[in-house]
């Protein structure tokens, strides 16, 4: 019974004088069941893997993915996690229950007329290299992935999508020779 739509019930219990109450009853839900999961739409960089340099530079110092998740009714939940080549958590968002701010009578009278709906979906995630626990990722290759899931429990993923730290400013190392050569920048060819 667990298993169908069809949902019966019986009861009974002991009334007076060697008196029993019994009562049955089913419910059968009508309408269409949901069992497809949200659709996400995540825009990833076309060239792979996405590089980031989070140095506070003005120049790549996040990681901006452009998002868009439906569904046929609403979403009530959806994260971004980043996880490092070892597939260890880094980082992760998600989304946040708006709840109501006022307790006054028009507060109690919304709550009460209040018709269910999903979380508000951001038109687009950014990560800016920092971790959960405050720090900057280290250099190295992570990865991205998105997931939501709907009011009847179904889920979908995308990802995960490559994306490389490198924080690291490159290096130059010059020797100069005892006897350099002699330089004629004077047009004669020689």
């Amino acid at each position: 019974w667990d298993q169908a739509e069809l949902k019966p019930a019986l009861s009974a219990a002991p009334l007076y004088g060697g008196v029993w109450a019994i009562g049955a009853s089913a419910s059968l839900p009508l309408g269409v069941l949901d069992k497809n999961p949200p659709k996400i739409v995540a825009t990833f960089p076309a060239s792979k893997p996405a590089y980031i340099s989070p140095n506070n530079d003005g120049v790549q110092d996040s990681f901006e993915v452009p998002l868009k998740i439906t569904d046929q009714r609403y979403v009530v939940g959806w994260n971004m996690s980043i996880a490092n080549e070892k597939g260890g958590p880094v980082y992760k968002r998600f989304n946040k229950e708006s709840r109501p701010e006022t307790q006054d009578f028009k507060g109690l009278l919304g709550r009460l007329t209040y018709i269910k709906k999903g979380v508000e979906v951001p038109d687009k995630l950014v990560w800016n290299g920092v971790t959960d626990s405050g720090q900057l990722a280290p250099d190295g290759s992570y990865g991205v992935t998105i997931e939501a899931v709907d009011d009847n429990g179904n889920r979908s993923e995308v990802g995960p999508f490559p994306i490389v730290v490198d924080n690291t400013p490159p290096s130059v190392d010059i020797t100069v020779p005892e006897n350099p050569p002699i330089f004629s920048p004077d047009g004669d060819g020689n």
